[in-house]
């Protein structure tokens, strides 16, 4: 088991925009950022701030820097969140930095011992398989997304 998250390495990069194709474009012309695919994020089930919502939808761009580096653009949709509270504070830009894992449950804990804030978490099945999300409000360095790897379908 990796307990270092230093030993995953960045996943990506989030930015959250108002205007999703402005900032892809941004990225694409002035920051070579290329292979860009877009979903609608859907999760089946999604908690922000502790409280399970009954809809959340988020607009996503997914973008990589030199075939390694992921880069995520997110326009926050339906259900609120951490994501939509940062643009209607008057921000616009990097908002999180993630790490792909593999001990969710393992990290969820360590960062709540640690004091971290969870924000919103969500539960996703898709053809490709399951995986859960935590964002954390780390008290000193801002957001950090824990992105779970595929998992078998439950």
């Amino acid at each position: 088991m990796i307990t270092e998250l230093r030993q995953y390495g960045y996943g990506h990069v989030g930015y959250v925009v108002d205007d999703l194709e402005g900032a892809v474009k941004t990225l694409t012309d002035f920051y070579d950022v290329k292979e860009w695919r877009y979903v609608t994020f859907r999760p089946q089930r999604a908690w922000v701030y502790g409280q399970e919502v009954e809809e959340y939808t988020l607009e996503i761009a997914l973008g990589v820097i030199n075939g390694t580096c992921q880069v995520e653009v997110i326009k926050p949709g339906l259900g609120g969140g951490p994501c939509a509270d940062f643009l209607a504070a008057g921000n616009s830009g990097l908002h999180h930095v993630a790490f792909n894992i593999d001990d969710y449950d393992y990290w969820k804990e360590r960062f709540a011992k640690s004091g971290g804030k969870f924000v919103f978490e969500s539960e996703q099945t898709t053809e490709q398989g399951f995986r859960r999300c935590l964002y954390v409000q780390d008290p000193l360095l801002g957001c950090v997304e824990l992105l779970e790897n595929l998992q078998p379908p439950r």
